[in-house]
């Protein structure tokens, strides 16, 4: 993957587990609209600089694919996050978007009645 690209793919990714568009993980990075549109768009003519890295890593700390962008695991840690990245990515798009609902459900403190249906298979 060329490190443009890379940089799209994080993005990507960025937008699809939290459900946002590129202008809201700029606003929640704090960073201009741009930096984030142009790769996010595949504009871009440059990579994102360390800062603009540090302050999406800080927005967004519990993204499971800054592991993947940042390279292999060292440690056991990481290397049961890249287990469950492998098995994230085996998923169907029907079970992807279930799984990203209830993770969204429960990331905003939101209560849902669906929540406490033991039955409930979490579609949204």
């Amino acid at each position: 993957m060329g490190s443009l690209e890379h940089d799209r793919a994080l993005l990507a990714g960025l937008a699809e587990f939290y459900g946002m568009t590129a202008n809201a993980i700029a606003r929640r990075a704090n960073v201009a609209a741009t930096t984030i549109n142009r790769p996010f768009n595949g504009s871009a003519t440059t990579r994102l600089s360390q800062p603009t890295i540090d302050k999406l890593k800080r927005a967004f700390p519990a993204y499971p694919g800054w592991s993947e962008f940042f390279g292999a695991a060292t440690d056991g840690a990481d290397a049961e996050e890249e287990q469950l990245l492998a098995l994230w990515h085996q998923l169907d798009a029907t079970s992807r978007s279930a799984i990203l609902h209830l993770v969204r459900t429960i990331a905003t403190g939101a209560t849902s009645p669906r929540l406490n249906d033991p039955g409930q298979d979490f579609r949204p």
